[in-house]
C-alpha cells in the first residue's frame, strides 16, 4: 500500500510539473508540441500501469510495432539499427499501446545512457516465444542495481532521481500483462541488453 501511494504521488507530481511547464510556455508563446507529446506519453504510462491481467487483449504483430518505433527514433538517432526475419511470425497477445510504451522506454533509456554509441533492436522467434532485444554499448548497470531496477519503488525514492526511471517498472508490468517476462544482461561501462519475451500465438 505504501508503494502504491508513493507511485501515485510520483505520477501526480510529474503531471503537475508538465502542466506548469506547458502553461508557462503558452503564456510566453513557445512551441509546446514536445511537451504535449510528453503529457500524452505520461497518460499512456498511467493507463498501462493501472491495467490488470484480465484487461482485454488482441493479436499484435511485434515486428510491425518495433518497426514503427524504430522509424520514429531513427529520425533523431542515426546509430539505431533494426533487424528481424521477414519470414518469421511475431504475433503475440497484448495491446499495441502497451507494447509501444514499453519499447519507447527501452529505446529512450538506450539513447540516454548509451554514450552516443550504436543501439540495436532485433527480434527472434524461438522456444515458442517471441523475443525482442534492445542492446546498447553504454554505461551499463551494476549487478546490485539489476536486481532492483524493475521495482517502481526503487526509482521513486529521491536519491534515485537520476536512475533509469519508472519506465522500467512499466516495461516489466507490460510483460506481465502479456504473460511474458523481461531480463537484462549488463556490465558496467560495457552496455546493457534488455530482452522481452512473450508467448507466440503462431504455433
Amino acid at each position: 500500500d505504501e508503494d502504491q501511494r508513493r507511485l501515485h504521488s510520483y505520477i501526480a507530481h510529474e503531471q503537475k510539473n508538465l502542466i506548469m511547464l506547458i502553461k508557462g510556455k503558452i503564456s510566453s508563446g513557445y512551441d509546446i508540441s514536445k511537451d504535449m507529446d510528453a503529457m500524452s506519453h505520461s497518460i499512456d504510462d498511467i493507463l498501462a500501469l493501472s491495467a490488470h491481467k484480465n484487461s482485454q487483449k488482441s493479436i499484435c504483430n511485434l515486428a510491425l510495432i518495433a518497426a514503427e518505433e524504430y522509424d520514429s527514433y531513427h529520425a533523431i538517432y542515426d546509430q539505431l539499427y533494426f533487424d528481424f526475419d521477414e519470414e518469421a511470425n511475431y504475433t503475440i497477445l497484448g495491446r499495441e499501446q502497451w507494447l509501444k510504451r514499453a519499447l519507447d522506454n527501452l529505446i529512450e533509456n538506450a539513447i540516454k545512457y548509451g554514450n552516443q554509441k550504436e543501439i540495436n533492436i532485433y527480434l527472434k522467434q524461438k522456444y515458442h516465444s517471441v523475443l525482442i532485444y534492445v542492446e546498447d554499448h553504454g554505461k551499463g548497470i551494476s549487478e546490485e542495481e539489476q536486481e532492483r531496477i524493475f521495482d517502481y519503488a526503487y526509482r521513486i525514492h529521491p536519491q534515485k532521481l537520476d536512475g533509469y526511471g519508472i519506465g522500467l517498472s512499466l516495461v516489466s508490468h507490460v510483460c506481465d500483462l502479456c504473460d511474458g517476462f523481461i531480463r537484462v544482461i549488463s556490465e558496467v561501462d560495457k552496455g546493457s541488453t534488455f530482452i522481452l519475451s512473450f508467448p507466440s500465438i503462431s504455433d
